[in-house]
């Protein structure tokens, strides 16, 4: 039987694809987590395996399509584009606390009025800095598809460089930690600057970086070395960057899934059932 990578290479990233917003009905739902399945793992090879070499191949039912940051969602994003852009905030797992990613804190500042302060220190693939203009930017661009939470911001300001004020219009509980984890930010200037809003070549602030994608067949990541976030204990789940290669196998039939498991051509299956594995 092929060997692979340790159990809890696997498990971590199963964990991260399956950590988001959705945990808490944010914009980009996550996949039900007892709905994923991995294969079994050579534990005694594991050792051998650099990071340089090391690799976890996740099978998706649905190819992304564009890579772009603010096009309506379907699975094939879901399952991959967390791991390129990065949300202020982020719900660990179902049901779990709410940590900070972009933003380093925030808080009211009176009735429904919140400061969000960013890292200063974040940067994206080309290496551009992450200001307060980008996030009202990207919650701009974000609020014309991402309208179940973001809706109810009433405006967003900037305060100084890093900071930016958000007023909401509900009194809901939770309403600005949904609006917190519900948009993607991005450099402005490599969005407006891209001919295809980044379809094809995502500019993210995530952990992983695209490097192909074939539509309808894979798409393959590799982590960034200088990637922003250098405390690890200030990482949310989905940030870790656990293997140093990451393939999205397309297979759409849940029949194929189940063979690429039981021959090893994927590690993990993301969205399919334990009885259809």
């Amino acid at each position: 039987m092929k060997k692979y990578l340790a159990l809890f290479l696997a498990a971590a990233l199963a964990f991260s694809l399956l950590s988001g917003c959705g945990s808490k009905d944010g914009n980009v739902k996550d996949s039900n987590p007892g709905t994923s399945a991995s294969a079994p793992v050579d534990v005694d090879s594991a050792a051998t395996v650099s990071w340089e070499d090391s690799v976890v191949r996740v099978g998706i039912d649905l190819d992304p399509g564009t890579l772009g940051p603010y096009e309506s969602n379907n699975t094939g994003r879901k399952q991959t584009l967390y791991e390129v852009y990065e949300t202020l905030a982020m719900y660990q797992g179902r049901g779990g606390e709410i940590k900070g990613v972009l933003a380093k804190d925030w808080y009211e500042e009176s009735d429904k009025v919140y400061i969000v302060e960013l890292y200063d220190y974040i940067i994206d693939t080309n290496g551009n800095k992450i200001t307060a203009d980008d996030v009202i930017f990207s919650f701009d661009e974000g609020m014309q598809t991402y309208k179940r939470y973001l809706k109810y911001i009433e405006s967003i300001e900037k305060v100084d460089e890093y900071t930016v004020r958000i007023t909401v219009n509900s009194d809901d509980i939770g309403t600005i930690e949904h609006i917190l984890c519900q948009c993607w930010v991005v450099d402005q200037d490599s969005y407006t600057g891209s001919p295809d809003k980044m379809a094809t070549e995502p500019i993210g602030t995530g952990p992983y970086k695209v490097v192909e994608h074939v539509e309808g067949s894979k798409v393959i990541m590799q982590a960034k070395e200088d990637y922003w976030q250098t405390d690890k204990s200030l990482r949310v789940d989905y940030q870790h960057q656990n293997v140093r290669t990451i393939e999205f196998i397309v297979i759409p039939e849940a029949t194929q899934q189940a063979i690429a498991l039981e021959t090893g051509t994927v590690d993990i299956v993301n969205g399919m059932s334990y009885a259809e594995a």
